[in-house]
């Protein structure tokens, strides 16, 4: 049935794919895995696998209520260099603010009210 599907499209007639049905030992849900060179052509061959399991469930088990839990996507993997883009643009404006509220507190605290205090503290010192 798939290949008739895929026969029917001319732009993938040709291609090389793999399809695989799997499900844990005690579980009831499916995962249907599309494998090819092409990302849209895996993802054409999930969709379409779906709707014939779908279709034929009913046929090979009594009583069978089937629903869809997420449909196909493009595999993809985390990626690292996105994590750094995001940690450093955290690190520098709190870095930068961290700085700023330094010195504001050091200028702040070391202020010296009387012009005369080195004076007072050099004679108190002799």
């Amino acid at each position: 049935m798939l290949d008739q599907k895929v026969s029917a499209q001319k732009k993938w007639k040709n291609k090389d794919y793999s399809i695989q049905v799997e499900s844990g030992d005690n579980s009831v849900f499916f995962t249907i895995v599309a494998t090819s060179s092409n990302a849209e052509f895996s993802q054409f061959l999930a969709n379409e696998t779906l709707e014939i399991f779908i279709k034929n469930a009913g046929k090979y088990i009594s009583g069978v209520n089937v629903s869809v839990l997420s449909k196909a996507s493009n595999a993809s993997q985390p990626n690292r260099v996105n994590y750094v883009k995001i940690a450093g643009l955290i690190f520098i404006p709190a870095f930068l603010l961290f700085s700023l509220i330094s010195v504001w507190r050091f200028i702040r605290s070391g202020r010296v009210e009387d012009a005369k205090f080195p004076e007072k503290c050099i004679k108190s010192h002799i």
